[in-house]
């Protein structure tokens, strides 16, 4: 075959295939008119939007008769089809739907979107003016593609009746409906920042409800947003890199989103604050299945936010103080066996060496140390839960600071005999006379002073109390200094040193004694004062602890210091009644008390107490010890009993509280129900002697 007749035949066959193609979009072309074609229809019209104008009148038929559209709107034909559905939205369509019929109907948008798509289908419902003829509300619907054989952009479409279907849906509410909506958009906007509707066809959205700031973040107050518009809006005044990568803001991925799982929803957090909830679902299809409408809401949720993050901290906190708590008892734990392991292991050696005195007299020394750290112990960590619950209440009083500093040298010299320590001490007050709790101010200071002793081997221990004018008036700041050359800690320990059980060497291989609550207990006492507390350490080379305290200067002189002794007294043949209802405490105290020389009774509660003393003459007692906390009667109404006694003798009688209420409201308490004096158990027999000997 010749070369010009291969060539004919190529030239042939690609005229088929285009005229195939060409068929092929005419079929669809039709298929897609013969789609619009609503049942019902009152008019059918085809438009050339390349041309831009209408030569046919469109003409609308009802039952009432039929009319021309543009004649109607006083448009003669030919017009321009933009000139006749500005016409048609300004004088035949209800106002309440002028604008998107304006909108559908733009020939830009609907060029601009067959150009991206392929395809525009315009279709929407529309009320028509309530003077205006033709039915009252009408489906336009109208597909537009290029037609294959002039490439013009060519619409046809229908307007259909669809009066009855919103009747219907409506329940022919009439006026009513306009309330409906009204409230049902009261109620959303309490929901809602924004709801939404996007027509996925046109890309516009249409705003349903949407708050003033909303509205303004979007842009929404323009004739017509597009959702890309909207969502480039919104992204600005989102915080965060997640904008870029959020569904929510990308229509392609949404919408695939949607088809695939059947809703997006996205949380993010404004530039004002605000956390917002964000959703999208479809509500609208086409024949294909495909998505050509969703509504799209916005709900703050920032509240929500609060209280989850407030849960979370919450849990947090309670994970926090559970791990502390767990932490704490098994500190506890270890310093509370270590002691006990010294007494029981010490009370077997003693029960096996009672034939050797001094060797036995060597364990009981040290069974009555090991109870002493552990009694230590367990008043610190009493001493730490009352704090923290609020139960230490401040006391104050006139003090004399030089007292306090006096007695504070003393302690410290005594400590440090047969030691290789060297101690300085400085006083520089203007006002000596202060107002303070204290019994508080000593613990602070001797806490501190423990410290210093316990690690430092050798060198120098200073103690000082410096004046500084106070901020207020009748206020000085008075600053209270402790150093040492000791041991010192590390700079990384610093700032755990006011933590509960809390020792740089936790495992005591420095030697010193202590469970690590000293400093805890300085530091809240600090705070209650309204003072501050730091600490200066390096390690071998000693710690500086400085403790500043706003006090109020004393007008009135402080109470004089009673004397820390006085001369024992023979108390042989001082008959006590001990009430008491533990058996091995009344064995211990009847025990010591006979070796002393006492004649004791015992009796097991107040209430036989009381009996006890009713039933026995004037003078057959001399003291009472009085547990508190006993069966049928307490110690306290037992005390209040005999002081109700006609009997003067009897109801004079001296009382002494021999209880495990140790702290100092207790103390106050016991005074308070008519006690005279009170001893802490364990007791400490010599100040239950002097207390004796001071009453009898």
């Amino acid at each position: 075959m010749a070369t010009s007749e291969v060539a004919a035949l190529q030239l042939e066959v690609e005229q088929l295939k285009q005229q195939l193609a060409e068929a092929e979009l005419n079929a669809r072309f039709d298929q897609e008119y013969v789609d619009t074609i609503e049942s019902g229809a009152v008019a059918r019209f085809q438009l050339d939007f390349t041309e831009g104008v209408v030569t046919q009148e469109i003409t609308i038929t009802t039952e009432d008769g039929s009319f021309g559209l543009a004649d109607y709107v006083g448009l003669s034909i030919p017009c321009s089809i933009e000139d006749l559905f500005n016409r048609v939205a300004e004088r035949y369509i209800h106002e309440e739907n002028r604008y998107w019929f304006t909108l559908g109907t733009s020939s830009s948008i609907i060029k601009d979107m067959v150009d991206s798509k392929g395809s525009a289908r315009v279709l929407f419902d529309a009320r028509r003016k309530d003077q205006a003829p033709g039915p009252l509300f009408a489906r336009w619907c109208m597909p537009v593609v290029r037609d294959p054989r002039s490439g013009h952009y060519i619409g046809r479409g229908s307007i259909a009746d669809c009066t009855n279907r919103f009747r219907t849906s409506r329940g022919a509410a009439g006026d009513d409906s306009e309330k409906i909506r009204s409230s049902l958009g009261a109620s959303l906007r309490q929901l809602y920042l924004g709801v939404f509707y996007v027509d996925v066809m046109t890309d516009v959205v249409d705003v349903y409800v949407s708050s003033s700031a909303i509205t303004a973040k979007l842009g929404l107050f323009k004739p017509y947003v597009t959702f890309e518009d909207a969502s480039s809006a919104l992204k600005t005044f989102v915080i965060g890199s997640e904008s870029e990568t959020l569904p929510i803001f990308d229509r392609s991925v949404m919408l695939e989103n949607l088809s695939r799982i059947g809703k997006v929803e996205e949380e993010f957090l404004l530039s004002d604050g605000r956390y917002v909830h964000c959703v999208a679902l479809p509500v609208q299809f086409n024949r294909f299945g495909q998505i050509t409408g969703l509504v799209v809401t916005l709900r703050d949720v920032s509240e929500e936010h609060r209280r989850k993050r407030d849960l979370l901290e919450a849990t947090r906190a309670a994970e926090s103080a559970n791990e502390a708590k767990t932490m704490f008892l098994s500190n506890l734990s270890h310093d509370i066996r270590t002691p006990m392991n010294a007494i029981v292991g010490f009370s077997d050696l003693l029960e096996e060496s009672l034939d050797d005195r001094q060797l036995s007299l060597d364990y009981v020394s040290k069974i009555k140390k090991s109870g002493s750290v552990l009694m230590g112990l367990v008043n610190e960590v009493l001493e730490l839960s009352r704090i923290d619950k609020g139960a230490e209440s401040i006391d104050l009083k006139a003090v004399s600071l030089p007292d306090v500093f006096d007695t504070l040298c003393e302690f410290i010299q005594v400590q440090l005999q047969d030691r290789n320590i060297a101690f300085e001490s400085s006083l520089d007050i203007e006002h000596p006379l202060v107002t303070v709790d204290e019994v508080k101010l000593r613990k602070i200071l001797i806490n501190i002073l423990s410290n210093a002793l316990k690690y430092t081997e050798q060198g120098t221990i200073r103690v000082s109390i410096a004046e500084e004018k106070g901020s207020l008036a009748g206020f000085s700041r008075y600053c209270f200094e402790v150093s040492d050359t000791g041991m010192g800690m590390s700079e990384g320990f610093l700032p755990q040193v006011f933590d509960e059980f809390s020792r740089e060497d936790a495992t005591g291989a420095s030697g010193a004694e202590g469970v690590g609550l000293g400093m805890s207990i300085v530091k809240r006492y600090v705070d209650m004062f309204g003072g501050e507390v730091s600490v200066r350490s390096a390690k071998d080379k000693g710690t500086t602890v400085t403790v500043t305290l706003p006090l109020m200067i004393a007008q009135e002189p402080a109470e004089p210091v009673q004397a820390a002794s006085r001369k024992e007294r023979d108390l042989t043949g001082v008959k006590v009644l001990l009430a008491e209802d533990d058996d091995l405490n009344a064995e211990i105290a009847i025990g010591l008390l006979s070796r002393k020389g006492l004649e004791v009774t015992r009796v097991a509660d107040g209430f036989e107490c009381v009996m006890k003393l009713a039933e026995s003459p004037a003078g057959a007692f001399d003291v009472v010890l009085m547990d508190v906390h006993m069966p049928r009667m307490g110690g306290y109404e037992a005390t209040e009993a005999i002081r109700a006694f006609d009997d003067a003798d009897k109801r004079d009688i001296p009382i002494i509280a021999m209880t495990a209420d140790a702290f100092e409201e207790d103390k106050r308490r016991a005074k308070a129900y008519g006690m005279n004096g009170h001893v802490a158990k364990p007791v400490d027999f010599k100040v239950l002697f002097d207390q004796i000997g001071r009453f009898v």
